[in-house]
């Protein structure tokens, strides 16, 4: 379980002047499931998921996880921890010079593996994600769908308990977006890994997550169970922007802007759930999540 508690941060620039990132966070992520932080550019979730591991130092608060306080681990302790937590980038963040199988291998070898069991645990994975035939290639002979794969294969071969996922599908068309989710989904239900999920639409987060929360302006504004109905439906939403006094399907269910046959809709929905201003006004998150 991951228990955040009372969690700030704050930036200082050269010049003295400060920037808070986070206020008072406070999250309760269960064993097992998949969490969704939504928000705009800017508004802190790249910040909250870089504290779980501590890429990011908190100013304050805790991070408590399995019944541990991670931000009071020493520095060998803290690379023990990281090991339990892999991370999926929006870039895929990989080694252009090795082949897809040396970089799913890497972070074994960094831990001094056996090499002959690292090749063996890095070819299980690839099979896992749907590229057992492309251990040979080089990432720039890739899809985008396919390299971050092999990103989601390399993320598990410590065996993780956590996976941090920041905008990982943010660079993907919404086909391969989807596949990419279906993937996590089965890595979440086979394996049993803690999946936090960061990304800006709620057409993903809805897709796989069990529950959602809002972040806006370095604060948590909304919290939302996703419930098995609510996933398998297309969430209604009364857009009362610029006159339109009529129900539409929310847009914001696409994870593209302004989808096909919305028009400018898709592109309005999604500014009244999660632009700032709309936020602070009438248009709340919870009206957006269909509570």
């Amino acid at each position: 379980m991951i228990q955040i508690e009372h969690l700030n941060k704050t930036y200082v620039s050269r010049q003295g002047e400060t920037h808070i990132a986070l206020t008072d966070i406070n999250l309760t992520i269960e064993d097992g499931s998949v969490f969704g932080i939504i928000g705009q550019s800017g508004a802190g979730k790249s910040t909250l998921v870089r504290c779980l591991n501590l890429l990011e130092r908190p100013t304050s608060g805790s991070i408590i996880i399995n019944g541990r306080d991670i931000t009071s681990l020493s520095e060998k302790e803290l690379r023990e921890f990281r090991s339990s937590v892999s991370m999926v980038f929006q870039n895929f963040s990989l080694l252009q010079q090795r082949t897809v199988l040396r970089n799913v291998m890497f972070p074994l070898e960094l831990r001094h593996a056996d090499k002959k069991e690292a090749e063996k645990r890095a070819r299980e994975l690839l099979e896992l994600v749907g590229l057992a035939d492309k251990c040979d290639k080089y990432p720039s002979q890739l899809s985008g769908g396919q390299q971050q794969r092999v990103a989601i294969a390399r993320a598990l071969v410590n065996n993780p308990s956590i996976m941090l996922c920041d905008e990982a599908t943010s660079a993907l068309d919404s086909m391969t977006t989807h596949s990419i989710l279906k993937l996590l989904k089965d890595i979440n239900e086979k394996m049993g890994v803690t999946i936090v999920l960061i990304t800006h639409s709620l057409a993903v987060a809805e897709l796989i997550c069990d529950n959602v929360v809002v972040i806006d302006e370095g604060k948590i504004v909304e919290e939302r169970k996703i419930s098995l109905q609510t996933r398998k439906a297309t969430l209604p939403v009364s857009c009362w922007r610029r006159g339109c006094n009529r129900g539409i399907l929310a847009d914001v269910l696409r994870p593209v802007w302004g989808a096909s046959g919305a028009g400018n809709l898709g592109h309005h929905c999604y500014e009244l759930g999660f632009h700032g201003a709309c936020l602070r006004n009438r248009y709340s998150p919870r009206r957006i999540l269909g509570a």
